[in-house]
């Protein structure tokens, strides 16, 4: 399982700013601002939930039509209660209470992006609240992540980046979304660095910034020690950030092999988010491949699935789980499943070719393997290609029982089809090793 540095979206921390006053409502509208603002107190600085929430209805009972207080209340009921419908009522108040509030109109339109996942309709709202306010950095920086993320616009995207960081230079959420940007879509790796440094520079306990840090280190700049620093101060910061926790386990079982400790973090993530697909399907696999617990792997990975039914990685590794212990048939349709859910990952593809060629259905199952090698050209991925297809050539389509591995990574390495495989075999030895001991025990 694979953690990547994530965006962060969610739009804006608790407002302290209100609408324009409506002198008639002077005195009313002073006394829910009032209520509002220590609403915010208490869950911002408190961090006392059920004090804050107090505040906010009183807030709100006080001036039924506060767009700030209404949209604080959405934003509280969707990020602290996990109140999906609630936080959607309250942002609706809001916008309609003052259809010119850019922090409710930004904050609706994340909500729309992110929980609903209606892209059209969060961009008119993007696009109202910017009109309606120009120089909000939250929503210029929010539009920034949508059009690339959803719209796959990176140069209109890079354009807003730059407009929200000139209109607030010191924005940390906008400066560490920027460092991602440029660290995933421009592939500008020096730049990234510059602005993960720069957003550490402005918040030192920004647990986004620094989790995403450590992933750069670990991943691109392959600096373990700077990146275990980095994770650490990014739990201290925010301890219950399932996501960084998790990232957390998983390196310390693949860079640090200590399995010990990353049983405890995985366990800590899932504490703190019990619904994370991701970290479910990642103590799925550390159970499975770590700890040869196939019963606990399996509890694991179904939860994984019934957390988020279409999460290809979960139920690709599924599949290749049940291939393994329980049989290719139910194998079968959870990569169906896993191809089904997301049709540009060519490694389930491969992985259900294999299955196909080792039942005997040869024709299918290499119609699988040249449809994997189309979508992804990776050489490492077209050496295991390669290998499946030797692997499994034979008179009658199947494996035989005491086939020469050495003799079929030397045919694949050799295919004068394949000439960028030549040279391959000393570079990936030990990867296509551990492929032939898993699929020794798959192909059975």
């Amino acid at each position: 399982m694979n953690w990547v540095s994530r965006f962060r979206t969610g739009g804006h921390t608790p407002a302290a700013t209100a609408p324009k006053a409506n002198p008639a409502r002077g005195h009313k509208r002073s006394y829910a601002e009032t209520l509002g603002r220590y609403a915010v107190f208490q869950q911002t600085v408190r961090n006392y939930p059920d004090g804050a929430e107090t505040y906010y209805k009183r807030a709100i009972e006080a001036d039924p039509r506060h767009a700030r207080n209404l949209s604080n209340y959405a934003g509280f009921l969707l990020v602290v209660r996990h109140d999906i419908g609630g936080a959607e009522t309250f942002y609706k108040r809001a916008v309609d209470a003052d259809p010119n509030y850019g922090i409710a109109l930004g904050g609706y339109a994340d909500f729309l992006y992110t929980i609903r996942h209606d892209p059209d309709a969060a961009e008119q709202y993007f696009k109202r609240a910017i009109e309606t306010d120009p120089a909000d950095a939250s929503n210029l920086g929010g539009y920034a992540v949508f059009l690339f993320s959803v719209r796959h616009d990176a140069d209109t995207a890079q354009r807003y980046f730059e407009r929200a960081m000139d209109v607030d230079p010191a924005n940390v959420r906008n400066i560490g979304n920027y460092a991602l940007f440029l660290d995933t879509v421009r592939l500008d790796h020096d730049a990234a660095e510059t602005y993960y440094k720069r957003a550490i520079e402005v918040n030192p306990e920004h647990s986004y910034s620094l989790g995403n840090y450590a992933l750069f280190l670990s991943n691109v700049r392959s600096d373990p020690d700077r990146a275990e620093r980095y994770y650490q101060k990014a739990i201290e910061a925010e301890p219950d950030d399932a996501y960084y926790v998790g990232a957390y386990a998983a390196f310390l079982s693949n860079t640090r092999h200590d399995p010990d400790a990353a049983e405890r973090y995985f366990k800590r993530a899932i504490e703190a988010e019990p619904a994370s697909a991701l970290n479910l399907g990642a103590y799925a696999a550390f159970l499975d491949h770590i700890r040869q617990d196939a019963d606990g792997a399996e509890t694991y990975y179904k939860r994984a699935i019934e957390a988020d039914p279409d999460n290809s990685d979960n139920l690709g590794r599924y599949a290749i789980f049940l291939q393994g212990i329980r049989g290719a048939e139910k194998a079968e349709t959870y990569y169906r499943r896993a191809i089904e859910a997301d049709t540009t990952e060519a490694v389930y593809v491969g992985n259900y070719a294999g299955l196909l060629l080792s039942d005997g259905r040869t024709d299918e199952g290499m119609r699988l393997l040249a449809r994997a090698r189309e979508m992804d050209h990776r050489p490492d991925l077209a050496l295991e290609l390669a290998f499946y297809e030797y692997a499994h050539e034979s008179d009658d389509g199947r494996r035989q029982v005491g086939w020469r591995e050495s003799g079929t990574c030397s045919r694949t390495t050799s295919d004068p089809q394949a000439p960028h495989l030549m040279g391959m075999w000393s570079r990936q030895e030990e990867k296509v090793i551990r492929s032939l001991i898993s699929w020794r025990r798959l192909l059975k």
